[in-house]
């Protein structure tokens, strides 16, 4: 847990994560800020990062439903409250099972680029996808993970390249 929130304060999207890296790259809804939408997703994401996961024991028992969402920045709270409620538990479970932390987190250009850091394969990103459509931002690549180099080459091939794996 606290090695995920002090990753959440760095920026270092051309540093290779240990282990299994992944990167997930978004683009921005129109009129919106690349850097606005990245602070509202690593404002959520902190909040995950705090409630830990499966391996953090010291935090000991898993809050309830309420508890969580109160954890949450106000804005991801109105927007996740919007989704069927069998979802929203669904959501919270996996954050918990999770095999993954967040390793880094930038933005290129006008095009958001968060790397993960995982520890065994395979592993499931739908949580974080789902805070950066909440956010106003929309995942179109999901993969393996790429230096800064490669963004603007899967940027510029269109959605062939959506979810390669």
């Amino acid at each position: 847990m606290l090695q995920e929130i002090e990753n959440l304060k760095t920026s270092r999207p051309n540093d290779k994560p240990p282990a299994f890296g992944r990167t997930i790259l978004a683009t921005v809804d129109r009129g919106e800020s690349c850097l606005d939408v990245l602070q509202r997703v690593e404002s959520a994401w902190l909040s995950a990062a705090k409630l830990g996961r499966w391996c953090d024991e010291e935090l000991g028992d898993w809050p309830s439903l309420d508890e969580c969402l109160r954890l949450f920045p106000s804005w991801f709270s109105r927007e996740i409250e919007k989704e069927p409620g069998f979802e929203i538990d669904n959501w919270l479970d996996d954050i918990h099972d999770r095999s993954w932390i967040w390793w880094s987190g930038a933005c290129v250009g006008s095009t958001i680029k968060i790397d993960i850091s995982a520890d065994s394969l395979p592993l499931s990103l739908w949580t974080i996808e789902l805070v950066i459509l909440k956010a106003n931002g929309t995942p179109v690549y999901t993969g393996d993970w790429m230096p800064l180099a490669g963004v603007s080459s899967v940027i510029d091939c269109g959605p062939q390249k959506l979810h390669p794996q």
